[in-house]
C-alpha cells in the first residue's frame, strides 16, 4: 500500500496553475508516460473525505481535478458551490499519484441460502419436495470484483497504448481533466472505512463505443474485512467507477 499523504493542501493560484500544467501536456505523450506509472495509485484518506463533504455544496457529485505539482501527477478534491462553481479557497485538499507498498486486496463476499422444502399430507405422507437457491443481490455502489480487476489489468497492460492513440490522433483533447464521483459512492459506509485507494482502470463505455480511463476505489473496511454481512448479499470493498472528463462533463 502507497504511504497516505497527511492532507496536503495549497491555494487557489496553486491550484490553477496545476491543472493548467496538466492540460498543457495532454498532447505531449512522452511527458505523459514520465508523470503516470501505470502501477501508481492515489490514497486517500476518511478526513480528507470529510474535509471535501464539509466544504462541498454541489449535490450531485464530487469533482476531482487532475493537476501537476513538482512534477507528480496530483488529483485535487475540489469543493463546488450549490450551482457547481468551483469555491476560492486558501487551502485545497491534493492526492499524490505514488507506488503501492504492499499488495492490494480487493475482497468480495458472497452468502447464499439454500432453502429445502417437503410437504406432508394429513395422513403423513410426502406430497413434494423441492429446493430454492437464493442467489446474493451486490449492495450498491459496489461493484463485482473480477470486473474491476479486469478493468485495472487492462489499464495496466494497455494504458499507455490508450495515451499514445489519443495523443497522435487526436492531439489529447479526448483526455481526462477530471473525474465526477457520485457524493453516495464516496461517502458509502464511512464509519468502517481507514482509508481509500484509488486506481486508474480502462473501462468500455457503450454509449461512446471506445475505451474509457476511469476510477476504482478499493475501501479498507473493518466490516467486509472481518466478514460480517447479512443473508442473501454479496459486500465488496470495491466501489463505483468515477466518470471522466471529456466526455462526461
Amino acid at each position: 500500500m502507497a504511504k497516505l499523504n497527511h492532507m496536503p493542501n495549497f491555494n487557489n493560484e496553486t491550484y490553477l496553475t496545476s491543472i493548467q500544467k496538466w492540460e498543457n501536456n495532454l498532447s505531449n505523450y512522452f511527458e505523459i508516460e514520465k508523470l503516470i506509472p501505470l502501477s501508481y495509485v492515489f490514497l486517500m484518506s476518511p478526513e480528507q473525505i470529510d474535509k471535501i463533504n464539509r466544504e462541498d455544496e454541489y449535490p450531485k457529485n464530487f469533482r476531482l481535478d487532475i493537476g501537476i505539482l513538482d512534477n507528480q501527477l496530483i488529483m485535487i478534491l475540489v469543493p463546488r458551490d450549490s450551482k457547481g462553481a468551483v469555491k476560492v479557497l486558501e487551502s485545497y485538499t491534493y492526492l499524490i499519484l505514488a507506488a503501492l507498498e504492499n499488495d492490494l486486496e480487493l475482497k468480495e463476499i458472497q452468502q447464499y441460502t439454500l432453502i429445502n422444502r417437503s410437504v406432508l399430507s394429513k395422513d403423513l405422507t410426502r406430497t413434494s419436495v423441492d429446493s430454492d437457491l437464493n442467489f446474493p443481490i451486490l449492495s450498491r455502489p459496489a461493484i463485482e470484483q473480477q470486473v474491476a480487476v479486469k478493468e485495472i489489468e487492462e489499464w495496466r497492460g494497455s494504458g499507455m497504448e490508450w495515451f499514445r492513440r489519443e495523443c497522435d490522433e487526436f492531439e489529447g483533447k479526448r483526455i481526462f481533466k477530471r473525474f465526477f464521483i457520485a457524493k453516495e459512492d464516496l461517502l458509502h459506509d464511512r464509519s468502517a472505512t481507514t482509508q481509500i485507494t484509488c486506481s486508474f482502470a480502462l473501462k468500455f463505455s457503450d454509449i461512446y463505443q471506445r475505451m474509457l480511463v476511469t476510477l476504482v476505489f478499493i475501501s479498507f473496511q473493518e466490516n467486509v474485512l472481518m466478514g460480517e454481512i447479512g443473508s442473501d448479499l454479496s459486500v465488496s470493498n470495491t466501489y463505483d467507477y468515477a466518470r471522466p472528463c471529456p466526455p462526461f462533463c
